[in-house]
This record gives structure tokens, C-alpha cells and sequence, in this order.
């Protein structure tokens, strides 16, 4: 039988309210290794829009020149 739609959200309300145990701050490292992942993800990104955008001038310049 399907539950009445109040008390499934009085559930999942009960279900949110739990407190998940985590540490008070950040530790030193975990931080460290997040901006290192950051400045890996911003490297690939910058690098691939170079590639692009050199792609599309070449196609110009061939379009244009050729």
C-alpha cells in the first residue's frame, strides 16, 4: 500500500534533520590538494582553448590565404 504523500515528506524531513559527524574546518592538506586540483582543471581548460582557438585561425588563415 503507498504511504500517504504527508508522511512521506514528514520522513524525509526527519531524514535531513540528521546531523552528518564531519570535521569543524578543513584540514591544512585537504585544502592544498583541492587547489591543486583547481589548478590542474584550470591548466587542461586553458590549454584545450588555446588549441581551439589556434585551430580557428588557422581556418581562417587557410580559408582566407589558400
Amino acid at each position: 500500500m503507498v504511504e500517504p504523500l504527508f508522511q512521506q515528506k514528514n520522513r524525509s524531513n526527519n531524514f535531513s534533520n540528521n546531523k552528518i559527524g564531519r570535521p569543524a574546518s578543513p584540514t591544512k592538506e585537504l585544502v592544498n590538494e583541492l587547489l591543486q586540483q583547481q589548478v590542474n582543471y584550470n591548466f587542461e581548460l586553458n590549454f584545450i582553448l588555446f588549441r581551439c582557438r589556434r585551430a580557428t585561425v588557422q581556418e581562417k588563415y587557410d580559408k582566407n590565404f589558400k
